[in-house]
């Protein structure tokens, strides 16, 4: 299989990439890694991320991150240990990079979808 986009160095060596998901222009990308980073990409230069948010706590191989029906914005979930706290599901503005709104989460949120029918999110 030849594939068209690699980058090894996307998260830090040895945590994973928990998601991957497309924008709905179908250029950027958004990564979600184990490193406790959210990355977005644009696949035309895809040497660096365009914009990074650390600190997102995820202890999950499998957290997920998402674009808003509107593509506005990227959202992403974060993890706490057992008694620890709450998670969050925080908001990204998809132009700016800064941190919008974030919601309090009992435990941790590990998946997040957007429903463009209901103009929503599910997590």
């Amino acid at each position: 299989v030849h594939t068209k986009f690699h980058c090894r160095q996307a998260h830090t060596p040895g945590s994973d990439t928990s998601c991957l998901c497309f924008s709905y222009d179908g250029i950027t990308l958004a990564s979600r890694g184990g490193d406790d980073t959210l990355k977005i990409w644009d696949i035309r230069n895809f040497r660096k991320p365009v914009n990074e948010a650390n600190r997102l706590t995820n202890y999950f191989s499998m957290t997920d991150c998402c674009f808003s029906p509107d593509d506005r914005l990227v959202v992403t979930g974060t993890s706490v240990k057992k008694e620890e706290g709450n998670g969050k599901l925080v908001f990204f503005d998809r132009a700016s990079f800064q941190k919008v709104y974030e919601i309090d989460v009992t435990n941790a949120v590990s998946s997040a979808a957007a429903v463009p029918r209901i103009r929503g999110f599910i997590f």
